[in-house]
C-alpha cells in the first residue's frame, strides 16, 4: 500500500500557562476508546507499507465593593487589535493506499478495498469495515459521499518509530499526548492528518491503531496546549495555523498570547488578547493576563479597571478572583494608595 505525504509551513518563535485539555476524537476512535480495550500487542513482527460569541454584560456581586480607602483613577480606552500578517496556508492530509480524506469517493474506496464486511449508515454518516492484510480490521468513515477518515487496527506488533518512518512523517511534527483512560498514548501529526495510538511493550512503543483523517483545527490546538510550556516556536506555529483555519475561535489566540508574554513579546501578546476578549469575553484567565501586561506597559488605569472587574465578578472562580485582587493590591499600591492596597492584600490572602 502506498502512503503519500505533503509538506507545509515554516514559522517564528514564542509560550505560557497550560490550558485545560479538551476531549477529541472521531467516530471510529471514540468507539474504540469507549467500547473495548485495544487488542494486546503480540511480539510477531509485521511488514507494513504503509464562533464569535456575543459579549455578555459583566455580572457584579452587590456585596463586593472597592476597598474603602481606594480613590478614583483616571480611565483609559482599550486599544483595537492590529492585523498580524499571516503566512500562506496549504495543508493536505496524508493518503493511505491512494485514498485521501476529504477527496476520495465511495466508489474509489470500493475499488481499492473491495466490498465491506459491514456497513452502517446513520444520519448521513457511513461507517464501513474491511479485511485488508496485515491489519486486524480497516474502518472507513464517509460523510456526504466523501472519505472522512480511515482507521487501521493492528493485530501484530509494529514499532512506532519504524511505522512513522514508513509514512515519511517528519519526527519534529509529532506530538505525544496522554490517553490515561486505557493506558495508551496518542501521537498526532496535525499538519499531516495522522493520529496513532500506541502502548509500550517490553520498553518498545508498539502501534495499535492508526487514523488518517482530514486536517482538523482541534489537533493544532491540542498539540499547542501540550507543547506551550516547552516548545515556544512550535507552539506559536501550531496556534497560527489554527487561527487561519478558523479565526472565530478564541483559544488559539489565547495560546499565542500566553506564549508571547512568556518570551517577552508584550505587544504581540496584547494584540492577541484583544482578539480573545472580542471573541470570548468570559475568558477571565486571559483578561487577567491582559491586565498584567497593561500594568507592565504603563497603562495602569486600564489594568486597575480590568483587575477590579474580575475581582467583582461573582461568576469567576475564587482562585482567579483572588489573583485579580492581588494584582489590584499591587497596582493601587503603586499609585500611592497604600491603605487600599493593604485591604486588597488581606482579601486576596
Amino acid at each position: 500500500m502506498a502512503f503519500r505525504k505533503h509538506g507545509l509551513l515554516v514559522l517564528l518563535s514564542l509560550l505560557i500557562f497550560h490550558g485545560p485539555g479538551t476531549k477529541s476524537g472521531f467516530a471510529w476512535q471514540e468507539e474504540t476508546l469507549q467500547g473495548q480495550e485495544l487488542p494486546a500487542a503480540s511480539r510477531e513482527k509485521a511488514t507494513v507499507s504503509v464562533l464569535v460569541r456575543e459579549g455578555q454584560p459583566e455580572q457584579f456581586d452587590g456585596q463586593v465593593k472597592p476597598a474603602a480607602a481606594e480613590e478614583p483613577i483616571e480611565q483609559q480606552q482599550e486599544p483595537s487589535p492590529k492585523k498580524v500578517p499571516g503566512e500562506s496556508l496549504s495543508l493536505e492530509p496524508t493518503s493511505f493506499s491512494g485514498l485521501i480524506p476529504g477527496k476520495s469517493t465511495v466508489e474509489e474506496i470500493r475499488q481499492e478495498f473491495g466490498e465491506p464486511t459491514s456497513s452502517l449508515d446513520q444520519s448521513g454518516t457511513l461507517v464501513q469495515t474491511y479485511r485488508v492484510d496485515p491489519y486486524d480490521r480497516v474502518g472507513v468513515v464517509v460523510r456526504e459521499g466523501l472519505l472522512e477518515s480511515i482507521h487501521l487496527q493492528f493485530s501484530v506488533s509494529v514499532e512506532l518509530e519504524e511505522f512513522c518512518q514508513q509514512l515519511e512523517l517528519p519526527p519534529e511534527e509529532g506530538v505525544d499526548l496522554p490517553v490515561t483512560v486505557i493506558k495508551v498514548q496518542e501521537r498526532i501529526y496535525p499538519e499531516r492528518g495522522v493520529s496513532l495510538l500506541y502502548r509500550t511493550v517490553d520498553d518498545a512503543p508498539i502501534v495499535q491503531q492508526v487514523d488518517f483523517h482530514s486536517i482538523r483545527q482541534r489537533d493544532f490546538q491540542r498539540a499547542a496546549r501540550q507543547l506551550e510550556e516547552s516548545h515556544y516556536a512550535r507552539t506559536l506555529h501550531l496556534a497560527r495555523i489554527s487561527q487561519r483555519i478558523n479565526p472565530e475561535l478564541s483559544e488559539a489566540f489565547a495560546i499565542e498570547a500566553r506564549v508571547a508574554s512568556r518570551v517577552g513579546q508584550t505587544a504581540l501578546a496584547l494584540n492577541a488578547l484583544t482578539r480573545v476578549h472580542r471573541l470570548d469575553p468570559g475568558d477571565h484567565q486571559s483578561r487577567l493576563l491582559q491586565a498584567r501586561l497593561w500594568a507592565w506597559t504603563q497603562r495602569k488605569p486600564l489594568a486597575i479597571k480590568q483587575a477590579r472587574e474580575i475581582r467583582n465578578n461573582s461568576q469567576v472562580s475564587l482562585l482567579v478572583r483572588a489573583r485579580a485582587t492581588l494584582l489590584l493590591a499591587d497596582l493601587v499600591g503603586e499609585v500611592g494608595q497604600a491603605n487600599a492596597a493593604l485591604e486588597y492584600f488581606k482579601e486576596a490572602i
